[in-house]
């Protein structure tokens, strides 16, 4: 475990999935996809398409289904590739108002504690 990043991870990431969509620069259509773990700071979700690290994106997350969402703009920390031919990838909350970030800390403190996830690294790929 690499305890220098678990230092720096200031909230726990809770495995949770949540509808999402992302948009890429240079691309005319958000990716519909999901979150596998979702945290204040940021979240991890999965593809069939791997991404660039420190690339910026605009995120759209759906906390309750037809009633809260979450608009932020992100960047892309880290992505891996994963079993079945898909890749991981991690991305950090930019602009979130404080408002916002009230509605994130609301929706996590929903979500039961046992989703807690222990810390594994996102290791890049170049």
């Amino acid at each position: 475990m690499d305890t220098h990043t678990e230092d720096r991870r200031r909230h726990p990431r809770l495995d949770v999935e949540t509808s999402a969509w992302l948009l890429f620069p240079h691309e005319d259509a958000a990716r519909v996809t999901t979150t596998v773990d979702l945290s204040q700071d940021g979240a991890q979700f999965s593809g069939v398409q791997p991404v660039d690290v420190d690339t910026h994106v605009l995120l759209n997350l759906q906390l309750d289904p037809g009633l809260r969402s979450l608009e932020c703009k992100g960047s892309i920390r880290c992505c891996r590739a994963v079993d079945g031919g898909l890749y991981r990838y991690g991305v950090r909350f930019l602009d979130l108002l404080e408002d916002e970030r009230g509605q994130l800390r609301e929706y996590l403190a929903g979500i039961p504690t046992q989703t807690r996830l222990p810390h594994t690294p996102c290791h890049c790929t170049s």
